[in-house]
């Protein structure tokens, strides 16, 4: 399903059979085989239409977010950001849920102190707040997301000059 979601057509047809609410309750149970896939499934649902995104949302992805972002795999807290980068790059409404989700600071940990990928995907969240959220939204970026984002552009900048030498 995770490869199937990557087709719009197939997206509305997993939505249309309630394919979401399975695929967050296959990631709640953390069934090892499953997990990423499912994950990867819905981060792709996340990436159409406003109203697919929103079906992402019903289904309680917000229940098992936080779990997610403790992970010791890697790949799963870089899939569960890249989730919640889509959610940030919605209309406002969905913005917000990102900001009420409590995981704002999580985020900006990981733009700061991971490595790559997972500090990446945590800067495209705060990346699309700022891009796409209302004057109070881009607020709750600060201090704290701002401070993220330079560090993570900083680090990056310093990477270019360390591989150009």
């Amino acid at each position: 399903l995770s490869y199937v979601c990557d087709q719009d057509d197939c997206i509305r047809f997993a939505i249309q059979d309630g394919c979401c609410a399975q695929l967050v309750n296959i990631v709640r149970n953390m069934e090892a085989r499953a997990a990423a896939p499912a994950l990867r499934a819905l981060g792709s649902i996340a990436t159409g239409t406003t109203e697919e995104t929103q079906a992402v949302l019903l289904a309680g992805i917000y229940d098992v977010l936080p779990a997610l972002l403790e992970s010791s795999v890697d790949n799963t807290v870089k899939e569960a950001l890249w989730l919640l980068s889509n959610i940030a790059a919605g209309p406002e409404d969905q913005v917000q849920t990102v900001i009420d989700s409590g995981l704002l600071p999580a985020v900006c940990d990981f733009a700061c102190n991971s490595i790559q990928p997972k500090a990446t995907e945590a800067g495209y969240v705060l990346n699309n707040i700022a891009a796409g959220g209302s004057q109070e939204q881009v607020a709750a970026l600060v201090p704290d997301g701002v401070a993220a984002i330079c560090k993570l552009i900083s680090r990056e900048l310093s990477d270019k000059v360390t591989r150009a030498a």
